[in-house]
């Protein structure tokens, strides 16, 4: 966990040390990608609390923090962590890469008989990469993908351990929104 929050920082500095090249683009309409300082969306996957929203609060236009919580089984399920982006990496004012790290709702386990559902709800750190892809160069909405890697808990293996489960061999998850951005970031 040290070692990825090390990771993410070491991110963050090289995100914000971006070339000269890349502040004439910025003010440049035809080749700047939009920042949003806020945003709200809805989608699937772990940092949407497996069905759900979430909310993003940028700092700046590499670095911010989101939550997330959705339905998940029988209950709810949440996310809170940081993302990195790289607004202008390909050059591009519709695509922007992106690294995700968060805490929160990461597995469950669901078990059904003729009469009731059971769900055991999991905790955890979750890497994520992807992203973010817009229609309109001039507006602050998108849509997300990314592949993120849940790390199963040692509770997680136990209780699988324990039901006889067969356990996916590629926990590779697929997470996909789409978002409202508000207030733009300069």
């Amino acid at each position: 966990f040290i070692l990825a929050c090390c990771a993410l920082l070491c991110a963050a500095s090289a995100f914000a040390q971006q070339s000269d090249l890349e502040e004439s683009q910025r003010d440049d309409p035809f080749t700047s990608y939009r920042c949003e300082q806020f945003s709200m969306g809805y989608g699937f996957g772990v940092d949407y609390g497996l069905v759900g929203t979430n909310l993003n609060y940028f700092f700046s236009r590499y670095m911010g923090i989101f939550g997330g919580f959705g339905f998940l089984g029988d209950g709810l399920g949440g996310n809170v962590g940081a993302r990195l982006r790289a607004p202008n990496l390909f050059g591009s004012p519709y695509v922007a890469a992106s690294l995700l790290g968060c805490y929160g709702t990461n597995a469950l386990i669901r078990k059904e008989d003729k009469f009731f559902t059971d769900v055991q709800k999991f905790s955890g750190v979750s890497f994520g990469v992807g992203l973010d892809f817009k229609f309109d160069k001039r507006s602050l909405n998108y849509w997300t993908l990314l592949l993120v890697y849940p790390c199963e808990s040692d509770k997680f293996k136990d209780a699988v351990k324990r039901s006889d489960l067969e356990k996916n061999s590629t926990p590779i998850v697929v997470s996909i929104g789409y978002k409202f951005g508000f207030s733009d970031l300069k």
